[in-house]
């Protein structure tokens, strides 16, 4: 049995559901006020996401068709971490696969969790600086889908600031590593929040 850092001890688990990215998972519990209780949680493979950066300023931003939600969604380029693959060499390879830009310049931005009450997954967030566009013969996407489904786009982080505010870029993940990103560069600046705020209505 395993114990939480809630104080809940593990009684059981229960895979549901696995594939060789995606599982569920049931755990039966027992806590020490609430008693008996069941928790479902997805696990999923460890990913990363990538924030690239050209020497001008731009982010390297994509387009890509979610099927679940059927409709396009700006994002950054991701994708799962290989076993014995370096989160920078992960970061690389996502990078070039989905935007056929690349660079040797990364800094680790830390972890992050796309779905802290359901998913345990282990995602990482990478910087990549001064990047710059792959020649035709350097690099070869061999998934036809993905060339068609992705589309690059640049961005000024002004631009990617007016895209959120807009809600023409609403893809959570996204979001989280763009923020880590922003408050990296120093792009991130505190303003002074009133102590009193007056509301109406």
């Amino acid at each position: 049995m395993r114990e939480k850092k809630d104080g809940s001890v593990v009684v059981s688990t229960t895979v549901l559901y696995a594939s060789r990215n995606l599982g569920v998972v049931e755990d039966k519990l027992q806590h020490p006020t609430a008693g008996r209780r069941d928790c479902r949680y997805l696990w999923m493979s460890p990913q990363v996401r990538v924030v690239p950066l050209t020497p001008g300023g731009k982010l390297v931003l994509i387009r890509e068709f979610k099927y679940p939600n059927n409709d396009y969604f700006l994002g950054v380029p991701a994708g799962k971490k290989r076993e014995g693959e370096t989160i920078f060499a992960a970061a690389k390879r996502e990078l070039e696969e989905e935007t056929s830009y690349t660079t040797e310049s990364f800094v680790d931005l830390g972890a992050f969790h796309p779905m802290a009450k359901t998913l345990q997954q282990d995602a990482g967030s990478v910087l990549a600086l001064d990047v710059r566009p792959l020649s035709p013969h350097q690099y070869y996407n061999h998934d036809a889908y993905e060339k068609a489904s992705i589309s690059v786009i640049l961005m000024d982080p002004a631009e990617v600031v007016a895209a959120v505010d807009a809600s023409q870029l609403t893809d959570g993940q996204a979001l989280a590593v763009l923020f880590k990103a922003f408050v990296h560069l120093g792009l991130v600046m505190p303003r002074q929040i009133p102590t009193q705020l007056a509301f109406s209505g």
